[in-house]
């Protein structure tokens, strides 16, 4: 996701570099055909999601990588790569039982059970409390 995140403020940057006075030849650049084909190829199956740290994002990468270099544009980042390291934080539930407390009283949930934390988003399963 980072090396996303530095791709889009590679071309937001480029994209700013531009004056006031060129970005109307710069829009007029635009071919809407293509556009649409990449967004079609990025949102294929193939790039399985483009996730954080799977093979997808490898892909993502490597796609916008051959993009860029196929319209001229020169890396910027570390010693003249596309992309920089950047660790990634990993979180993980020490216990599999959690409370939230409130005035009115408490609510246990537990992995697994009534709670799923091994999404990207927390499914909670309603059940009898």
């Amino acid at each position: 996701m980072l090396k996303r995140i530095f791709l889009a403020a590679c071309i937001t940057a480029a994209v700013s570099a531009c004056s006031a006075s060129k970005l109307p030849a710069v829009a007029a650049a635009v071919e809407p055909e293509r556009l649409e084909a990449m967004v079609k190829v990025l949102a294929s199956d193939e790039f399985e999601g483009r996730a954080p740290g799977t093979a997808g994002e490898d892909k993502t990468v490597a796609y916008l990588i051959d993009q860029f270099e196929a319209l001229g544009v020169q890396p910027g980042g570390p010693d003249g790569q596309w992309t920089q390291a950047v660790p990634m934080m990993r979180t993980f539930l020490e216990s599999p039982e959690f409370a939230f407390t409130y005035p009115a009283g408490e609510l246990r949930l537990v992995q697994g059970q009534n709670v799923d934390m091994k999404r990207r988003r927390a499914a909670v399963r309603w059940a009898r409390w």
